[in-house]
């Protein structure tokens, strides 16, 4: 997320253990400051549901740029 140090546009990440998902934005301030998304696990109801909702939208998002 560090590498592309010259864009001043937020840049999204996203970490899984296999089980567990978390989404990550980190804005390019003078002091880089990160938001974490909440911590969506396999084993929970209707977790998974959330997470593929948000990675269908980033793929719409990258088709349409």
């Amino acid at each position: 997320m560090l590498a592309d140090a010259a864009s001043a546009k937020p840049v999204f990440g996203f970490i899984t253990n296999g089980n567990e998902f978390r989404f990550i934005k980190l804005l390019k301030t003078e002091t880089r400051q990160y938001a974490l998304s909440d911590l969506f696990a396999l084993d929970s109801r209707d977790d998974i549901y959330i997470v593929l909702k948000v990675l269908k939208h980033v793929a719409h998002l990258i088709r349409n740029s």
